[in-house]
């Protein structure tokens, strides 16, 4: 409201009827006073106060320019008063020169104008801000030298004989001194830039100086006036003289004469002594907390370069570098500005890295809250190319982490609404709140999908880490084969190009994907894995339903760029031992078989230059490569599989385990379990079978369990995975009331995951398991070891999906291992734990989980353990030996990487690229995500590629991952890129890395073997036998292997004895050291096309839709129960041979009915 405004109230009678009367309020009306007016103007109202203080700035300015004139002109041995005659001195003293001075009468008329104007003003504000003491206003050191610059010349108009009165007005400096701070106050609440408190204090030192040394001048020259001899001391020699003293040089040309200049003098230097030091103080206080704030991102900057902002709650040394060099790896990016914005104080160690040169001339720190838009203006937030709001990981409570990053999204989106937002949140049921943001990252989400695809795809965390990275591998002749492998492979990502100006992709423009996909892998090494069409979403391999355009984008992978790449000449133009003749690319219109016997004559003739054999199913001869189509195949409508081919209905306990498979359905889930939940398509229960949420407790022998164990003894349908009656569940309700996941006839190896809280993010660990694309029968078990007991929503959402289990317990307690059926168990994942992200050493809040995870490793040496940790440099104990020689040395050429001053130094912004957990894909931590919204600045497609790799997006004819393994039957296919246009031309699939594990002692032995310095002259040595060993004790050196018993053993009879007591088969327990960790397992993301396949590789795969067949099959054996592996790559080349001896089964699985001869 208006201070002028106006209230009209109407009064009205009882009946609700207006009265004719009507009075006027008038509101605010002490403002209107003459001394709340004038309070208004002088001081409340900034603008008003400024004008009027650069006025009377102005006019002190040229109070002190009178006065300088006024002097300069005057002959001070004629000085006297007014209308006076002059005197003649015989002194050397003129005491005449200190009372009078000649003033000119325009310079007399200027003076007495402006000592009105002052002096009134200064009487104003006396008036105005007093409050009850005058005696405080009258004191003060402004109205005391407003006085001694002023009245004089208010006199001098009374009594004209004053008009020649010498006055001090060189003191008005100290005055103007005092309206320039109190306009810079002004200009500060006006403006609201807190940074320019430090360009304030710089002014006023600076005005501060020049006040005292004018001062010091301007009373120097008049005291020397009054001598005679050195009456000629101009204002130029005074200032010499300041200039010299006050510089400390003092030549002696000038000195005082008499002793009121020394004093003066003397008490000049005093007042410098003391007012400089404090000045300098105000400045110091300010510059340091100006180096705390980080002062502000230069308008002139932000106009003419572009930058990004990055808010987050602490900025440590980690996060800043990652940051730093994911989003300064890509050559768009490298001449944008990081503005880093924080509410904490600047680390000391994030302060070093910033003064690095490579990041001080592009990183710039701000010391504010994005919740102040102050603070957001500083960093121009209105003006960023995009803002990046990182949440605080490191928070115990992770919700409370949530709500500051939602409130920091919502400011950024208030005060930029043009600004693009990239997001990062902890928990999903918190991401319905930033849905508006252009890219959002849930580390729930992706956690624990990566979580849950590393139980079926093994390593696909280190597999997507790799992607996720912007690292160029290299090779090196001191680094191991594997390690040569993996570096070169690690420096693959995900890149984009439109097919019409693509030289990877525009000759495949009409054909085929997998036509495109193949081809381009052969001629440029490079994977291609999706497509978006113009208009439509990404998908991943579509298959050869979908025809490239001219328009689409391509999206593969490779080392770097197509922009950036070149095509160099081939020196060699021998044709490759696996080129295949160009007629056989080319589809035709000629019958399958036909094709087929094209090929076998074909390569039979080419058998000498390819050493390939190529012959049929019969005999010793093997089957050859269809080639891969070029045009369009049509789909075929894909039947159930019979499950009941795979586990009988006598083979499954349905009592126990519920349903049968064959009645899953799929389905989506009617109970969301966070608002925001998108409902993918997975198995879930029949609606009419309900699960009691007590039944879901594997340790709870509630009544349901003891009716249905009841009747399933009766009906002796009762299966145990054992044979003894002691594992029998009926036996379990006679002893302590215990039920185990040991007395569950599972028919598949259960998953185990270890969390603190059950977190209704765990959902998104459960539907990659459950995937539609997965078969019944391959469904993986889950037990949720939880430490405090879960809430009823989250019981009811797990009911929904089949076999899954929960029991509360602790990681750290055997008895709990055992009763979750570790001795049953394919896979353990090891959640990171909330309570003790905050420990009093940063890097000891992993310490519980890897002394726990040890335990479990040395106990149960066959189980697979899948370890989260907070920090990444923790991944090095998790597969610690203290003698193993092997380890040492993989950690010696691991620093010898890391050292910039090395001959082998590997260029990499992670630590943990070499470590052998991390390449296992045993040990994931969540900041490795971090670089997925990094990268999505410079590939804003990548975060919806991940989501659909890993089955946490679900589009139409998108594919899906997964895996074949290769065995010792299928290595006449030699190749990758043999096994490339295998897949391409039979399945549709696309491969797209290769987990491999080879033989540690082999890789010893040439570790061993290698020269430490190769430049060197080769001596002919005695290489020494090396014992190398995982446990090792000074007692025990000569008998190593005995040690190693002894120990095993008493690890065996402790577990036993545990079991025992909890009344468990001490038969399950597995005492064979087959230790997991021994063996050395790698990634290799997009090998080369003629990379050699062992056996036991693991292939990642890109399947296609689920209704995309096949025109050729595959004759695929049901697996076994406890087997989840994949028999792959064996075809019949004739159909008669093949509809008399087998069925035919699809990649998947399914079995598929056989078409006459004249439609194939």
């Amino acid at each position: 409201m208006e201070r002028s405004d106006v209230a009209r109230l109407t009064r009205t009678d009882t009946l609700g009827k207006p009265n004719d009367e009507r009075v006027e309020i008038e509101f605010f009306t002490h403002e209107k006073r003459i001394k709340q007016r004038l309070r208004l103007c002088l001081i409340k109202n900034q603008r008003s106060s400024v004008r009027i203080r650069i006025l009377y700035f102005t006019l002190k300015i040229i109070s002190c320019v009178i006065y300088l004139v006024t002097v300069g002109m005057d002959n001070p041995e004629t000085a006297t008063c007014y209308n006076c005659p002059p005197k003649q001195q015989a002194d050397d003293i003129n005491l005449r020169a200190l009372f009078w001075v000649s003033r000119p009468l325009v310079n007399y008329i200027a003076q007495v104008i402006i000592a009105i104007l002052c002096l009134t003003e200064t009487l104003l504000l006396i008036i105005v801000e007093y409050k009850g003491n005058i005696l405080q206003q009258i004191m003060s050191y402004k109205f005391i030298l407003e006085v001694v610059c002023s009245l004089p010349f208010l006199a001098s108009v009374a009594h004209p004989m004053l008009r020649n009165l010498y006055v001090l007005s060189f003191l008005n400096c100290w005055l103007a001194k005092l309206y320039l701070e109190n306009m810079m106050n002004d200009l500060q609440l006006m403006m609201m830039r807190s940074q320019s408190n430090l360009f304030r204090q710089v002014l006023l030192l600076f005005f501060c100086i020049f006040c005292l040394g004018f001062t010091c001048m301007c009373g120097f020259q008049y005291l020397e006036r009054a001598y005679i001899k050195h009456s000629e001391y101009d204002f130029w020699m005074s200032l010499w003289f300041v200039v010299v003293t006050f510089s400390t040089v003092g030549y002696g040309d000038i000195t005082p004469s008499w002793l009121p200049s020394r004093i003066f003098i003397m008490g000049t230097i005093c007042a410098a002594l003391i007012i400089i030091p404090v000045q300098l103080e105000k400045l110091a206080f300010c510059w340091r907390e100006r180096q705390k704030q980080g002062g502000s991102y230069s308008s002139h900057r932000a106009d003419s370069e572009h930058h990004v902002i990055l808010c987050a709650t602490y900025l440590s040394a980690d996060l800043v570098l990652d940051f730093l060099n994911e989003f300064f790896a890509h050559p768009t990016l490298q001449d944008y500005f990081v503005v880093m914005l924080s509410p904490t104080e600047l680390d000391p160690t994030v302060n070093m890295i910033l003064q690095v040169p490579i990041w001080s001339q592009r990183v710039v720190y701000l010391q504010g809250s994005a919740l102040r838009d102050q603070d957001l203006m500083r960093a121009k937030a209105d003006r960023a190319e995009c803002c990046f709001i990182l949440a605080s990981r490191h928070e115990t409570d992770r919700s409370k982490a949530d709500r500051a990053t939602i409130l920091r999204t919502w400011a950024v989106k208030d005060f930029a609404p043009q600004c693009p937002l990239y997001v990062q949140i902890l928990q999903p049921e918190n991401k319905f709140h930033i849905n508006f943001a252009d890219h959002v990252v849930c580390e729930d989400e992706l956690k624990f999908a990566l979580l849950a695809n590393n139980c079926v795809c093994p390593a696909v965390t280190t597999f997507v880490t790799l992607l996720l990275h912007t690292l160029r591998g290299r090779q090196s002749h001191c680094l191991e084969s594997w390690q040569n492998v993996y570096a070169k492979s690690s420096g693959q990502e995900i890149y984009d190009r439109q097919a019409k100006g693509s030289m990877f992709f525009k000759d495949f423009i009409g054909k085929s994907f997998t036509y495109a996909a193949f081809n381009s892998h052969k001629k440029f090494g490079v994977s291609l894995i999706g497509v978006q069409a113009e208009g439509e979403k990404i998908i991943l391999n579509p298959g050869p339903v979908h025809i490239m355009k001219e328009t689409d984008i391509c999206y593969y992978i490779n080392t770097t760029r197509e922009e950036l790449s070149s095509l160099v000449p081939p020196k060699d133009k021998r044709k490759s031992v696996f080129n295949i003749h160009p007629d056989l690319l080319k589809h035709g219109n000629g019958s399958v078989r036909q094709q087929a016997e094209q090929i076998t004559s074909l390569l039979s003739a080419h058998q000498s230059e390819n050493n390939l054999q190529v012959t049929t199913r019969s005999g010793n001869r093997r089957p050859s490569i269809m080639p891969v189509s070029e045009e369009c195949q049509e789909t075929i409508k894909v039947p159930e599989p019979e499950e009941g081919d795979v586990i009988s209905d006598s083979d499954w306990n349905s009592e126990i385990l519920g349903p049968h498979p064959k009645h899953y359905v799929r389905n989506y889930p009617d109970l969301t379990p966070y608002t925001g939940f998108t409902p993918p398509l997975c198995y879930l229960h029949q609606q009419p079978y309900k699960v009691e949420p007590c039944c879901l407790d594997i340790t709870d022998f509630c009544q349901h369990k003891r009716t249905r164990l009841r009747r399933a003894s009766t009906d002796t349908v009762c299966q145990s995975p054992s044979s003894s009656t002691s594992s029998c569940p009926s036996h379990t309700e006679g002893s302590k009331g215990l039920y185990t996941a040991m007395d569950y006839p599972f028919h598949q190896k259960v998953v185990i995951v270890s969390t603190e809280i059950a977190q209704l993010s765990l959902v998104n660990f459960i539907v990659p398991l459950r995937h539609y694309c997965r078969k019944r029968y391959e469904l993986y078990p889950i037990i949720f070891l939880i430490e405090k007991p879960p809430d009823r929503h989250f019981v009811d959402v797990i009911s929904a999906y089949p076999l899954v289990y929960f029991m509360v317990g602790r990681l750290q307690s055997l008895n709990d291992l055992l009763m979750a059926g570790i001795n049953k168990a394919e896979t353990v994942i090891v959640v990171d734990r909330e309570s003790t992200k905050v420990a009093d050493e940063e890097y000891m809040a992993d310490a519980e989980t890897i002394v726990a995870v040890q335990t479990i490793f040395k106990l149960f040496p066959s189980v697979n353990i899948i370890t989260e940790l907070t920090h990444p440099s923790n991944m090095r104990f998790m597969q610690f030996k203290a003698q193993d020689y092997y380890a040492h040395q993989l950690t010696k050429s691991d620093k010898e990487r890391t050292n910039p001053t090395s001959h082998i130094y590997f260029v990499s912004n992670v630590s943990y690229l070499f470590r052998l957990p991390f390449i296992a894909g045993r040990v994931f931590s969540a900041s490795m995500l971090d670089t997925l919204l990094y990268q999505s600045c410079a590939k804003p497609y990548i975060i919806s590629i991940v989501n659909l790799l890993l089955g946490l997006d679900q589009q139409q004819g998108s594919g899906h991952l997964s895996y074949m393994r290769i065995n010792q039957k299928d290595m006449w296919i030699r190749t990758f890129g043999r096994l490339y246009q295998r897949l391409c031309s039979v399945s549709y699939e696309i491969p797209i890395g290769i987990y491999r594990t080879v033989d540690p002692d082999q890789q010893k032995e040439e570790l061993l073997n290698d020269s430490p310095d190769k430049n060197k002259k080769k001596q002919k040595k005695v290489k020494p036998e090396i014992h190398v060993e995982i446990f090792s004790t000074d007692d025990d050196e000569n008998n190593p292997e005995d040690f190693l018993n002894w120990e095993r053993q008493q690890l065996n009879s402790t577990v036993k004895q545990r079991m025992a007591q909890l009344e468990m088969r001490v038969q399950d327990y597995n005492e064979s050291d087959c230790d997991k960790r021994r063996d050395l397992s790698y990634v290799i993301v997009n090998p080369d096309y003629d990379f050699r396949l062992q056996p036991g590789d693991v292939i990642y795969l890109i399947r296609p839709p689920k209704n995309t067949a096949s025109p050729m099959l595959f004759r695929r054996q049901p697996p076994k129960p406890t087997s989840f592996r994949r028999d792959a790559l064996v075809v019949k080349a004739s159909h008669e041979e093949a509809v008399a001896s087998t069925s035919w089964y699809l990649p998947s699985g399914d079995k598929l009915a056989l078409l006459p001869n004249d439609k194939i």
